[in-house]
């Protein structure tokens, strides 16, 4: 056993034997801790721990999840680390506010993740676990490929059901207000987003067409009024899961960022584009008609035929496939990748530069259009 591990056994020893006693209080009193079976999974900015639940119901799964930056290796260094510790208390606070505002919907198809608790000592959050398959399953399956009429139709269901859920926690949330495009706010974000590429490529990516492209959507923008809230920022098919009773949850909500809504519609949106298969198979392994389809349900679901901005949407496409790009540059730095990432990098980039010339292309012919 590593220094490392250890550390973290003696961490989630101690949360266990906190944890036995009140186990009752959230799954009733016939419910035993095994503190014996927990797994420890690692996320960049989270640890989650798993401990199986005995309970009258059969076997369930308490998460515990502790905040962390990508560079914390061990559990006890997260828990020292005052920032995370505020992080967790506002996480916890907006998903009570979550949990109630999905109550008062009474959506039969949309749930929150239900947070147990905040125990304050060791930063934990507390949630059930819900049991599902991320939706990027439905996405990447080789019936997909093979265009299966139905694996196509079940996937556009689930779609639906996630743009629903969006758009309960904007109105029911976020508390969205109409406001002035955030011109200044957008150039930071074009800012940060154009130097993790510029620095995880090692400067190989020529960054100066896309500012200056950004730059003239942005110039186009700087009247418009739009609806700005808190965001999930985040909202992705790894992050949705739908459950056996074809429910549809979401996962990691951030909500500690305002900003126009059309950030998290684009996130989703470019989600099948800049999935790997679909760059290493050149946009071959989605059908393109497929994914407008998708992208035109999205958008008719969340918009009920209402109005909305196209060239705002198209500016926040651009800037999250950008993004996804930048965290593919960094994966090429893995050591196993070192022989191969060559190919592969000159195959994203060539990939990513021709999509994100794609969204440009049609931010001006519509403009034109107007």
């Amino acid at each position: 056993m590593t220094v490392h591990e250890a550390s973290n056994q003696a961490v989630i020893s101690a949360l266990a034997n906190y944890l036995a006693p009140h186990i009752t209080e959230w799954y009733g009193e016939s419910a035993v801790l095994d503190s014996e079976s927990f797994t420890l999974r690692r996320n960049p900015y989270s640890f989650f721990i798993s401990f199986p639940v005995r309970t009258s119901a059969g076997m369930q799964t308490l998460l515990v999840k502790i905040h962390r930056k990508t560079e914390i290796r061990t559990l006890a260094d997260a828990l020292t680390t005052e920032r995370l510790q505020k992080i967790a208390r506002d996480e916890y606070e907006i998903s009570q506010v979550i949990w109630q505002a999905f109550a008062e919907e009474n959506s039969p198809v949309c749930i929150p993740v239900k947070y147990l608790g905040f125990i304050e000592k060791w930063n934990a959050l507390l949630m059930r676990r819900v049991e599902g398959r991320m939706l990027k399953e439905y996405l990447l399956r080789p019936s997909i490929a093979l265009r299966n009429p139905k694996s196509l139709a079940q996937l556009q269901k689930y779609l639906l059901l996630s743009t629903h859920w969006l758009n309960i926690l904007h109105r029911r949330v976020s508390g969205l207000q109409i406001m002035p495009f955030p011109v200044e706010k957008a150039r930071l974000l074009i800012d940060e987003v154009l130097s993790k590429l510029h620095e995880r490529s090692n400067g190989q990516v020529d960054i100066n067409p896309f500012r200056a492209a950004l730059e003239q959507e942005l110039e186009g923008m700087r009247d418009l009024h739009v609806p700005v809230g808190l965001l999930h920022t985040d909202f992705h098919y790894s992050n949705i899961l739908v459950t056996p009773n074809d429910q549809v949850c979401v996962l990691d909500y951030a909500l500690n960022y305002y900003g126009p809504i059309y950030f998290d519609l684009a996130t989703i949106l470019i989600d099948p584009e800049t999935r790997q298969v679909q760059i290493l198979t050149n946009g071959r392994f989605i059908a393109a008609d497929f994914i407008q389809s998708c992208k035109r349900l999205i958008l008719n679901e969340y918009f009920n035929g209402e109005p909305y901005f196209k060239n705002v949407l198209n500016f926040y496409c651009v800037l999250a496939i950008l993004n996804k790009w930048s965290t593919d540059e960094a994966v090429f730095s893995n050591r196993w990748r070192k022989m191969v990432s060559p190919i592969l990098s000159r195959i994203t980039r060539r990939y990513y530069a021709k999509l994100v010339l794609r969204y440009l292309r049609s931010f001006f012919i519509d403009n034109l259009l107007f």
